[in-house]
């Protein structure tokens, strides 16, 4: 999966800190976009002038760096964090982590055990004193569903990108039914959710959505056949980003061309090799170069 499009932002903290205390509203505004920056972009270039830039060079950038430069510390990788939301980022790389492993090891003592009762109903099934009655029940236990099965399956699978399952009830499970009934077993749901998990529109990284989907909407028929004939898949979303483009233009040189990007942040311009790169449309709003 793709990194955390979001972070948590804490309004007590941001609004009780100090520095942010002693900022005036251009500089808030200048922190906020170079926290977001700094967050896309895993650090930000140690290089005013690029950051002034991403910023839509504000006229009065120097005074406001000195400010803002404060919240911001220079690693030996020679980018610039913030301490506080580099915590943030650890501590979402550690949840996602504790959560994955946890799931993993459930799924892998899950087949385990299913392995284990699966041989025994087999020696069970071929013992001279299996009557007639027990072959009518073990013929019951084959078509039932294993509801927490797969909703274990999708949390474990899916539980990164999407909401959690936390209860079955009485709706879900007619749809469970339905979905066992159309895939027929835990490998197929398996790669069902993949599928899922697999697609930047369902789970909702791809830049120009907000939306994502759930457990309820993915195993609606409609949707799931959908899924399965690979409607959702990346390939398809790839088709329409490339075909459409948008006239942006360098806050840096004023080269205007156009980009099939969406996120602007990571193009450079072609002429001038530098970032700052906005959409035609927006450019009023920025400093023009001198």
């Amino acid at each position: 999966m793709g990194k955390a499009p979001a972070f948590q932002f804490y309004a007590g903290d941001f609004l009780s800190d100090l520095k942010v205390a002693s900022m005036n509203m251009e500089e808030r505004g200048v922190y906020i976009t170079l926290l977001a920056y700094s967050w896309l972009e895993d650090g930000l270039p140690d290089n005013p002038e690029k950051l002034a830039r991403l910023c839509g060079n504000p006229e009065s950038w120097e005074s406001s760096w000195l400010t803002v430069g404060e919240c911001f510390f220079l690693a030996d990788d020679g980018k610039l964090y913030n301490s506080k939301m580099e915590e943030i980022r650890e501590e979402l790389i550690s949840y996602k982590n504790k959560m994955s492993n946890a799931g993993k090891k459930g799924m892998e003592s899950r087949w385990k055990n299913n392995l284990v009762k699966a041989k025994l109903k087999q020696s069970y099934n071929t013992s001279p004193s299996t009557s007639t009655s027990t072959s009518t029940s073990t013929k019951k236990k084959k078509g039932s569903t294993p509801y927490e099965e797969i909703v274990e399956t999708f949390n474990t699978i899916c539980g990164d990108c999407l909401p959690i399952v936390t209860k079955i009830t009485e709706s879900r499970k007619q749809q469970i039914r339905k979905m066992w009934k159309h895939l027929g077993s835990s490998s197929e749901c398996e790669k069902f959710f993949k599928k899922v998990s697999g697609s930047d529109f369902l789970s909702g990284t791809q830049d120009s959505s907000n939306w994502k989907a759930n457990f309820d909407w993915v195993i609606k028929e409609s949707n799931r056949v959908k899924i399965l004939e690979g409607v959702y898949a990346n390939k398809g979303i790839s088709v329409i980003k490339k075909a459409t483009k948008s006239p942006v233009i360098c806050t840096s040189c004023g080269h205007k061309f156009h980009s099939k990007e969406l996120r602007l942040s990571s193009v450079k311009c072609s002429e001038c090799n530098q970032y700052g790169i906005v959409y035609q449309s927006e450019y009023q709003y920025f400093k023009q170069p001198i």
